[in-house]
């Protein structure tokens, strides 16, 4: 697993390097890939951050290398959940609310980190910024929060986009009712 897991990495940055993608921007506005056809001027299309104090409930996960103890979540259109995230594997692994497309959008962003030194597999570094309404980066043994509010969306998923992550199934779909 660790030799497949080094040969993702290592295909991954050889492609980065090759397309030229050196971009060591901090722009956190578009962070996890927010294009402007997935927000409107008040956010995110799908929803909002949230205030815990008013959550509907609240939702435990454990992250590992490289699952979610959740494999899918239902919610309604208006919902707001607090989850309580806690990273008990050996990597950095992280937990964000978006859209397919902005997922894989991020993916780069993320894989920009990792290459440049920012941060690596075992410690978000210079990534501890990354932390945004719909998204944590945990460090091995850390834990945090995120509160969201739900809207109408019919392609939400929660991933980690650490480089190879997604792809060996670190993913979970979100069906809004």
């Amino acid at each position: 697993m660790k030799l497949l897991f080094k040969i993702i990495l290592l295909t991954l940055s050889v492609s980065a390097c090759a397309a030229g993608t050196d971009d060591h921007s901090h722009d956190h506005e578009h962070d996890h890939g927010e294009a402007k056809h997935d927000t409107d001027h008040h956010g995110y299309v799908f929803g909002e951050e949230g205030n815990s104090e008013n959550a509907d409930r609240t939702i435990e996960i454990i992250m590992t290398d490289n699952k979610y103890d959740l494999p899918a979540l239902e919610t309604k259109a208006g919902e707001t959940i607090r989850f309580k995230i806690k990273n008990e594997g050996q990597q950095i692994h992280e937990f964000t609310i978006a859209t397919t497309d902005m997922h894989i959008q991020h993916q780069d962003e993320m894989l920009n980190h990792i290459s440049s030194g920012h941060m690596s597999m075992t410690d978000k570094g210079h990534g501890g910024d990354h932390d945004h309404a719909n998204s944590l980066l945990l460090n091995p043994g850390e834990a945090g929060e995120l509160t969201w509010t739900f809207a109408k969306s019919d392609d939400l998923e929660f991933a980690c986009n650490v480089p190879g992550h997604y792809q060996s199934g670190m993913v979970g779909s979100i069906k809004v009712l």
